[in-house]
């Protein structure tokens, strides 16, 4: 929830986050498990990665499938970008193993 504390004062109607904002934050923030199949699927676009593309017929080794080859939904990254995910996932957890979480299993 965003609204808690918000600077300046949040109107008074209700406001509610942007599902692709919260999801951004969420695997910026390191959040290893997704709460629902959707926020999965949603991933998955974002990163271009073959399961969002189910048609695909050229798929990278790490999953990534190119912007000609895709099928469905949007990805604003024409490279993949699940090497550099990867690392930056590996800081945060300073070297603990991730592996046999949600998103370990999306980013082998």
């Amino acid at each position: 929830d965003f609204t808690f504390h918000t600077i300046p004062e949040s109107p008074t109607g209700a406001w509610t986050t942007p599902t692709y904002i919260r999801m951004e934050l969420n695997l910026f923030a390191g959040q290893l498990y997704f709460n629902s199949k959707e926020e999965y699927d949603r991933v998955c676009e974002l990163f271009a990665l073959h399961m969002a593309h189910p048609g695909a017929k050229h798929i990278e080794v790490d999953g990534f499938v190119r912007r000609p080859y895709r099928t469905g939904a949007k990805s604003p990254f024409s490279v993949s970008v699940i090497a550099t995910f990867k690392e930056l996932t590996g800081f945060r957890r300073k070297g603990m193993g991730y592996n046999r979480t949600h998103l370990g299993m999306l980013v082998p």
